[in-house]
């Protein structure tokens, strides 16, 4: 059965190395990292960069496995996993994904989302952070050391604009409509 892993933000593929040997060692050898528009992916022409779009994105991409697979999702993975979870769950044998909050319904961003939601504060966050090397985003995120150089490196003018599309209130709906779709099995229009 293939496994399908999708990281978050500000992260490309490289952050799930550190569990592919585990997985190889239990003879999973099925393995798919996908990599979201913009954050280790080309962006596609047109691509609204949206919660939504990013649904949509991973659906398609599941799609074309063919199959029900096994969906694991870390950070903007996670919401990406919950939103496909509760919109196609046919296309998934299991999933499973961390940052669990952010489908409650008070769920609050964290404090660098709040900042990247206020037009110039989060403009001229993200130009710091792109400014940063990997021993920085070690030191001021916490970051293993082991992925931060590759991190520093995709922190670029399309990943930023990639984080400033994805936390833009004027373009999100809230995650915590997918609460209702997970728990109760049913789709919610728009989640």
């Amino acid at each position: 059965m293939t496994k399908v892993l999708v990281h978050g933000n500000p992260e490309t593929t490289e952050v799930w190395d550190p569990l592919l040997p585990a997985l190889r060692a239990l003879g999973i050898s099925d393995i798919i990292m996908l990599s979201p528009p913009g954050f280790g992916a080309p962006v596609p022409a047109g691509f609204a960069g949206t919660r939504l779009a990013y649904r949509d994105w991973l659906i398609g991409e599941i799609e074309r496995i063919g199959h029900p697979v096994d969906l694991l999702g870390h950070d903007w993975g996670a919401g990406h996993t919950y939103a496909l979870a509760a919109a196609r769950p046919d296309l998934l044998r299991s999933w499973s994904a961390d940052c669990a909050g952010l489908i409650h319904p008070s769920y609050e961003w964290h404090p660098a989302a709040q900042v990247w939601q206020r037009e110039g504060d989060g403009e001229a966050s993200i130009a710091q952070i792109m400014s940063m090397s990997g021993d920085e985003l070690t030191k001021l995120f916490g970051v293993p050391a082991g992925p931060a150089p590759t991190m520093a490196e995709h922190l670029d003018a399309t990943m930023g604009a990639s984080i400033l599309s994805l936390y833009a209130p004027r373009h999100n709906l809230p995650c915590g409509c997918l609460q209702t779709s997970l728990w109760l099995r049913r789709v919610v229009p728009d989640c």
